[in-house]
């Protein structure tokens, strides 16, 4: 699972995977990312709102496909 939220990220646009990581990975406020990028907060809100709603596109065209992924891991941890 986590390797395919990795590939995600990797197909974002360079600026919104910075901000993504920054935001998710480095659990930066949008207030610091704005500064370090020298964006505005705006942007940093609208950048991150763009890279989640992809990634829940994705998620959603998968659905299948990660619930049975998910479904065998929860099994091996079980067993």
């Amino acid at each position: 699972m986590n390797d395919y939220i990795d590939t995600l990220i990797d197909n974002l646009p360079p600026s919104r995977k910075k901000i993504f990581c920054l935001s998710k990975r480095q659990h930066y406020s949008n207030k610091e990312i704005a500064r370090i990028m020298n964006i505005s907060e705006s942007t940093v809100a609208t950048q991150l709102s763009l890279a989640i709603k992809y990634m829940r596109i994705q998620f959603d065209k998968h659905y299948g496909k990660l619930f049975f992924i998910l479904w065998v891991c929860l099994v091996n941890e079980i067993q």
